[in-house]
């Protein structure tokens, strides 16, 4: 296990959250964008198709947001309602891929500080799940730090075993 893979688990664990509340993983406030279908059908395989169709979604029907939490836990990625703290979704972190930032120099960008990246699908529920691309604006903190923060623990979730 890396010395940074290390660190951050100590910093996650019995971390004070943005709610004043002590939890088991990273949290950080987004707005979720979007979630696409991926496939090459759909014309979606990558984060810049991703951020292509968010746009086009703009300019023809409109993004509607929703404030929610992201938490980073040592086995999964948990997506949390805003409003009620009610557990939204849950992602194994060995389905999650492709964690990537999107961040604009540009003040007048409107998709700057985005996050994206995609849940495979997973194997062990026989057909019944498909491969989706989730997008969300980050409102506290870095799209980068998340990216980078999903990558560390997914790298170590996909050697299997004890992270701890």
């Amino acid at each position: 296990m890396d010395y940074n893979y290390k660190k951050m688990l100590r910093t996650f664990a019995g971390r004070t959250s943005s709610t004043g509340v002590v939890d088991d993983g990273a949290l950080y406030t987004v707005d979720h964008l979007a979630t696409f279908t991926v496939g090459e059908s759909y014309e979606l395989m990558y984060p810049q198709d991703g951020i292509r169709r968010l746009r086009q979604m703009e300019k023809s029907s409109g993004i509607w947001t929703q404030r929610m939490y992201l938490r980073l836990e040592t086995s999964w990625l948990v997506i949390i309602d805003f409003e009620n703290g009610d557990t939204v979704e849950r992602f194994p972190l060995d389905l999650v891929t492709d964690p990537t930032s999107f961040i604009s120099p540009d003040p007048k960008e409107l998709y700057n500080n985005i996050l994206l990246f995609t849940v495979k699908e997973d194997p062990r529920l026989k057909g019944t799940s498909i491969s989706e691309m989730h997008i969300f604006h980050c409102l506290q903190t870095s799209a980068q730090k998340i990216a980078d923060d999903v990558r560390l623990l997914t790298k170590a979730s996909g050697k299997g075993g004890a992270l701890l």
